[in-house]
């Protein structure tokens, strides 16, 4: 595949973007966040988000990691027009399976079974939906694959706000129930895929769309059998996995709990704003390095990106922690009271998340897909009796402890943390580093946010009630005020817990400052 001189966007160009485009939309979601549970209420919300989960893991095994390895190709050589026409064409026929399988399971009378008190119009929009907000996340990371992440977050912004003020109009007017919220999320990711295709993929189709499929085949059938044949396994435990953990969720405890999981697994993505606007980012940088068998750039892009990342996740993580049952009441509604515990539990999913997103990247980037298969389906394997027995009453034939959501949200977390530092340790051992500073730094950021979170509220609930106030937003805004800056102060203080140097920090500050002074003048 050739090489080209084409300008593409700097990785601080692309990540500043992304983190721009991601920040605003956090806190237009934070309105959405509020207005689709209070339209929608419980129920239906957990129908649509036992719909969307099963359709997801469906689809997570027909691919059987090709968009993996697609996105790693492509990440690695310039021209890949060919690979691009022929994975459009795997696209479509996944799309063709997906469907005919579930005429088949129709004509076989296992809806009810598959799909227990779901309607069939529900259960088709939602598979709709999901494949074409697949095809977004596939067009985006096309997008990054050759630098050009800035063109495809702006549109994703553009179209994003779209859907929110839709979605809103919706709701405030009585008019959104789940048809409708499934029509608009389809309408909106259908576009950004559109506009992506029109401003991105046509313009540059010479990278991405020339040449011919034929004289390729070979090369590419071997690249795909060696990336993916290994994942085949896991996709499909993967599959089994998270459908029965739905599965015993909607049985045993109904679409209210699922309702509750949804809201609180959501929310918590929330504290994903800054790996998502690395992760891409980081993928891309990490198998270029690998590429050019460069290992110790990947391992120096490794070690400093995990601890960046744990640490920003970590912050906004602690801080929703602390103030879910405050969140919930003011943006949810008392319909989602319950659902509390559960996101004070969840809040600490995505601090170990980061670990399985970079580290599985750090896999996927090195090609080293068969020691993530056997660690993946060993995981998976022994969680799904922990999600029987946490999930399932104790009136069932082989009991179990009936915590409903509550139980799912135990499981996914302490699942999650034990799984990820295996993988930690095999990535120490393939980059040659040492896993001990990791765990150290894992621990000790948590305490440390958890111990400054805690002063800081008994302080502020002191300071107002000396004064005599109890306004509720008024101590929010206080302690999303005196925390960031405790935190912005700790970091300086102590930069390498982020991940970065003091160096760095006041280059930034100068840069800062010096602009504001062109400005003033």
């Amino acid at each position: 595949m050739k090489t080209s001189t084409r300008p593409i966007d700097s990785v601080r160009k692309r990540y500043l973007v992304t983190l721009f485009s991601n920040s605003i939309f956090f806190f237009a979601s934070l309105v959405t966040a509020g207005v689709v549970p209070r339209a929608l209420g419980p129920k239906l919300l957990g129908d649509y988000s036992f719909l969307s989960r099963i359709s997801s893991a469906l689809r997570n095994f027909l691919n059987m990691g090709t968009s993996s390895a697609f996105f790693n190709y492509n990440s690695k050589h310039e021209n890949t027009g060919p690979l691009v026409r022929l994975y459009s064409i795997w696209f479509v026929a996944q799309l063709l399976i997906t469907f005919s399988l579930l005429g088949l399971a129709v004509f076989l009378g296992l809806k009810e079974f598959i799909w227990p008190g779901q309607e069939l119009k529900y259960i088709v929009w939602v598979i709709a939906f999901d494949w074409v907000f697949f095809s977004v996340n596939i067009l985006k990371q096309l997008s990054d694959s050759k630098g050009y992440t800035s063109r495809a977050q702006l549109i994703n912004l553009a179209l994003s706000l779209v859907n929110i003020i839709l979605l809103v109009s919706f709701a405030l007017s009585g008019l959104l129930n789940l048809g409708r919220y499934i029509a608009i999320q389809t309408f909106t990711s259908a576009s950004i895929s559109l506009c992506i295709i029109l401003f991105i993929i046509v313009p540059h189709k010479d990278i991405y769309w020339a040449g011919s499929i034929r004289g390729h085949l070979r090369e590419f059938s071997k690249y795909f059998y060696k990336f993916c044949h290994p994942l085949v396994i896991v996709m499909f435990v993967g599959f089994i996995f998270e459908y029965l953990d739905r599965l015993f969720l909607q049985r045993f405890s109904g679409s209210i709990e699922q309702g509750y999981f949804h809201i609180a697994s959501s929310w918590a993505a929330f504290a994903t704003l800054f790996t998502a606007s690395i992760l891409s980012i980081y993928k891309r940088e990490m198998a270029s390095s690998l590429g050019k068998n460069d290992s110790l750039r990947a391992a120096e892009i490794f070690s400093r990106y995990l601890k960046m990342m744990y640490f920003l996740t970590l912050v906004l993580s602690v801080f929703l922690a602390f103030h879910a049952n405050t969140l919930l009441a003011l943006i949810a509604g008392p319909k989602f009271k319950a659902a509390g515990v559960i996101l004070i539990i969840m809040a600490f999913y995505p601090i170990h998340q980061v670990y399985g997103q970079l580290g599985g990247a750090a896999f996927y980037a090195s090609e080293r897909t068969a020691i993530l298969r056997n660690i993946s389906v060993s995981a998976m394997i022994l969680g799904i009796p922990l999600s029987y027995f946490l999930i399932a009453p104790s009136t069932m034939p082989i009991p179990g402890l009936g915590l409903g959501a509550m139980g799912l949200a135990i499981k996914t977390v302490v699942w999650n943390i034990l799984l990820v530092q295996v993988y930690l340790i095999w990535n120490c051992r393939f980059f040659k580093l040492n896993p001990i500073p990791f765990w150290r730094h894992q621990i000790y950021s948590l305490l440390m946010l958890v111990g400054i979170m805690c002063i800081l509220k008994l302080a502020i609930s002191f300071f107002l009630q000396s004064l005599g106030v109890e306004f509720t937003v008024l101590k929010l805004f206080l302690d999303v005020l005196v925390y960031f800056a405790a935190v912005a102060g700790f970091v300086y203080l102590r930069p390498s817990i982020a991940g970065i140097k003091r160096e760095e920090i006041i280059a930034v500050l100068k840069k800062i400052k010096s602009k504001l002074r062109r400005d003033r003048g």
